[in-house]
Formats: structure tokens, sequence, C-alpha cells
């Protein structure tokens, strides 16, 4: 191994005695950068399984919870909200039927009239 021959320190600039440290090479100094760069590689490939162990384990929007969602809105529909609007509905028709029955009635009987005056009359013109 070549040494990096330290610069001598400047007027100006002085240099710390820990950038001097760590400016000579030594075996020991290698090992720890070593490992040092080993545990952050290894803390990064951890870290990326994990994420995609959580990705895996996220349950994605498949077509099946789709259909099952709108067969369940559509279920309960049937089953609670459209035996309540028939039973409204049921209930108005009902209602209007009870108040339009005479008026129906009263419209026929005044039809049946009108006709059978028109023949009374038909009948009295005929004859001379």
């Amino acid at each position: 191994m070549s040494r990096i021959p330290a610069s001598p320190p400047c007027s100006r600039h002085p240099v710390s005695p820990h950038l001097l440290l760590w400016a000579t090479p030594s075996p020991a100094k290698m090992k720890v950068l070593v490992a040092a760069l080993v545990l952050l590689c290894a803390g990064s490939l951890q870290a990326a399984m994990v994420r995609r162990d959580a990705e895996e384990a996220a349950p994605e929007p498949a077509v099946d919870d789709f259909f099952t969602r709108h067969f369940q809105s559509f279920s309960d529909f049937m089953t609670k909200d459209l035996p309540q609007k028939l039973q409204a509905q049921e209930a108005y028709l009902d209602r209007a039927n009870k108040q339009l029955t005479p008026l129906a009635q009263e419209l026929r009987s005044n039809i049946v009239g009108l006709f059978s005056s028109l023949l009374d009359f038909g009948k009295s013109e005929g004859q001379p």
C-alpha cells in the first residue's frame, strides 16, 4: 500500500488532527470502512425487503371485491329499501284509489246517463 503524504497545514486553512488521522490508510481503518459499508447495504436491503413484504401483504383491490361490493349493495336495496318504497307506494295507491273510486263511479253514471239520453233523443227524432 502506498501512503498518501499529508500536506503541510496552511496558515489560512488549518487541518484538523481528526482529518489527518483518516487521511493515512491502514488495514484497521479499511476494515472499519468496509464494515460500515456492509452494515449500510444490509440495512437498506432489509428495508427494501420489509417494504416489498408490506406491499405483498396489502390486499390489492380485485375485480371480485368490486363485484362483491356491488352485489351486496344490490342485495341490500332489494331486501331493505325496495320493500319500504313499495309499501309507501302501495299506501299512496290505496289512498288514491279510495279517493278516486267515488269520482269514477259518478263519471260512469254520468256517461251512461248521457248516452241513454242521446239514444232517447235519437229515438224520439226518428219517429214522426
